[in-house]
């Protein structure tokens, strides 16, 4: 399946995933997943089909085996500024580490959890405007809004 990079639709950072230290499977997840205001090796993920249900996986390049994970337990019911959850990376595909691609009438995508229905991916790109390593914060919410939207960029 294709290999891109994750845009923010508002904020224009990309998804970034640091699993240097992650090298099994750890029951909360491990690593660290945020944002980036340019595009490097730790932004380019692979999508691939996990189901026959439609759900993809978001795989990282530049670690092989590692993953997209989002826990949505915490996560608001409303609009909140904050988001709430946890994403971050898992070795191998789990049930927290599968997704629902749903395109919008504008060509933007909502990444949304296959085990938690109604939970969006979430991006706070405010204050990344330069290249840094902690840039924004990556989170889940029940409500999509503009945050939630990105664009799939083919690599």
């Amino acid at each position: 399946m294709p290999v891109v990079v994750i845009q923010s639709a508002e904020f224009g950072v990309y998804l970034r995933m640091d699993a240097r230290e992650v090298t099994s499977k750890a029951d909360d997840g491990s690593g660290t997943v945020n944002c980036q205001y340019q595009i490097a090796p730790w932004e380019i993920f692979e999508i691939s089909a996990a189901d026959d249900d439609g759900a993809v996986t978001i795989a990282s390049v530049s670690f092989p085996g590692v993953y997209l994970r989002m826990d949505a337990h915490g996560a608001p019911p409303f609009a909140s500024d904050s988001g709430g959850g946890t994403v971050n990376c898992q070795y191998g595909v789990g049930e927290w580490a599968k997704f629902r691609l749903e395109e919008q009438a504008d060509g933007t995508f909502l990444i949304g959890s296959a085990a938690f229905p109604g939970a969006y991916l979430r991006i706070d790109g405010r204050g990344v405007n330069e290249a840094e390593p902690h840039g924004g914060i990556v989170s889940c919410t029940y409500t999509p809004g503009g945050w939630e939207r990105v664009r799939l960029i083919p690599q």
